[in-house]
Formats: structure tokens, sequence, C-alpha cells
């Protein structure tokens, strides 16, 4: 992932962790500022500037949910504790009692590229409302993998679930589906299918690997990917 000081600024440093456990631990070591601008998260970028042509694949996905209900905050923590994903839960600074506001972080299975990023985001979305029981609604701006996402402040209240019952969210079924649709066409001597990401042993990878669903990725810093005309 990427670091900012202040999302008035692009600047961004990368993040260097071995695990998604050690990863939240070093963004909870700069706890974010009541009423600032920062600091914040966000896809790795190529040259340390955060934009949308910058971003570059990534092992992780955030989502928002802004004004629930007490209750609907209760469902949410429960579903994603149910689904067993390697991911944390915190409560964002416009969060109150009567209207949480929850930012939930999750590991993914394999790096995903900032075009494919929305519809993982989407389909952890449903699947969170698949658990649920019925819909929460997430903020669709976080489904942009250059979306600048706040940390979580020294008095938020944190959620976390990792240990060797969480696994990442496998990424496998809705990039399989993106394989299918005609929207992207990428340059066959370009696509790499072992990707240098973080967590190269996790379980869900060899079982995207062992079904022949391990998703093929492209590094968003080469152009060699074109939209279908």
């Amino acid at each position: 992932m990427a670091w900012g000081e202040s999302y008035q600024s692009a600047h961004v440093h990368h993040i260097e962790a071995k695990t998604f456990e050690d990863l939240f631990a070093k963004i909870c070591e700069a706890p974010s500022i009541p009423n600032g601008h920062g600091p914040y998260v966000c896809a790795p970028m190529c040259d340390g500037t955060r934009n949308a042509k910058n971003a570059q694949p990534t092992r992780v996905v955030l989502l928002d949910y802004d004004k629930l209900s007490p209750s609907e905050a209760d469902r949410l923590r429960d579903a994603v504790k149910a689904m067993g994903v390697c991911s944390a839960i915190w409560s964002t600074r416009s969060s109150t009692p009567t209207e949480p506001h929850r930012r939930v972080m999750v590991a993914l299975s394999a790096l995903v590229t900032p075009a494919e990023y929305p519809l993982v985001h989407k389909a952890l979305a449903s699947a969170v409302n698949f658990t649920a029981g019925g819909e929460i609604s997430v903020d669709p701006s976080s489904g942009r993998a250059e979306q600048p996402q706040i940390a979580p402040l020294a008095k938020s209240e944190l959620m976390t679930f990792f240990g060797s019952q969480c696994v990442p969210f496998d990424v496998g079924a809705p990039l399989d589906s993106i394989k299918s649709a005609p929207l992207v066409t990428i340059a066959s001597d370009s696509i790499s299918k072992q990707p240098a990401g973080e967590w190269p042993s996790d379980p869900l990878v060899a079982a995207a690997k062992a079904k022949g669903l391990y998703p093929q990725y492209v590094s968003a810093c080469t152009p060699t990917a074109r939209a279908v005309e």
C-alpha cells in the first residue's frame, strides 16, 4: 500500500509489510488527526504521486460505510467476522454513537489492478450483504484504487480479524468474470501469472492456482492495456 501525510498533497510513500497484520499495525503507528487531512492510505503509486494513472496492483481493498444505524454497524461487524477474511474495521472521524461510520480493510488472495479493483470492491460488498442477510450501503467512491482512505484515529474503535482462522478474500471468481467479459484487451507477452506481491503463501492463492483461476495482471506503470473500441 501507499501512505500519505495529507490528502491535500498527492505525495505518498510505499509501506512494506510481511503480513496483513503487520501492515495494519504500521498504518496505526501514525493515527489520523481529528479535523485534519490525514494520514491516509491507498493503492501503491508508480512514482510516489497519487492519481488514477499512477495506481498499481494491490493486495488490499477498502470499503467505506457511512451513516449507518447502530444495528447496521453491528451487522457489518458480524458479517465480516463470519466471512472469516483477514480484515480490520475501524470507526472514522465522522462516527457517532447514533450514526456510526465504518472503514473496512480486507486482504486479497492475489494482486488486483486498478481496473479490476472496482469489481472486487463490488464483489466484496455483495458478499458482506449476503452474509449480513440484507443490504448495508457502501460508499461507491471507495471503489477506486487511488481513493485516499483516512487512517484510524488514536481513539477509533478497532475490530481486527487475524490469525490462522482468517484467510484473504478470494478474488478468483470476480476476476474470472473479467476474463470472460470483453472489457479490456491485454497483450499476452506482458502478462505475469506470478506477481511479486505480499503474502505469497496464502492458502487461497494456492487454491486459485489449482483451479486455474489465478488472475492475470499487468502493472499499471506499463501502457500495455487498451480499451476495446
